[in-house]
């Protein structure tokens, strides 16, 4: 009984190796627009009027609870 569990433990080692690597190159290369739609660029060239923060971002929290929860802002 021993001999029979130690062939399937190797055989489901096996498999795994054989299988696995082939679903991680199964990776598409981003999102695609469905059959007879095409995908627009948001802006053709650059942004416009692109301006960027005037200084590092800072996470606040409220003190009051709205609707029983705390707000945090960005």
């Amino acid at each position: 009984m021993k001999f029979i569990g130690e062939k399937i433990s190797h055989l489901i080692f096996v498999l795994f190796f054989l299988f696995v690597p082939g679903n991680l190159s199964a990776q598409t290369n981003g999102w695609q627009p469905s059959p007879g739609h095409t995908q627009m660029p948001l802006w053709p060239k650059e942004p416009p009027d692109p301006q960027s923060a005037p200084g590092p971002e800072l996470v606040t929290t409220c003190k009051e609870l709205i609707a029983g929860s705390r707000v945090v802002s960005v």
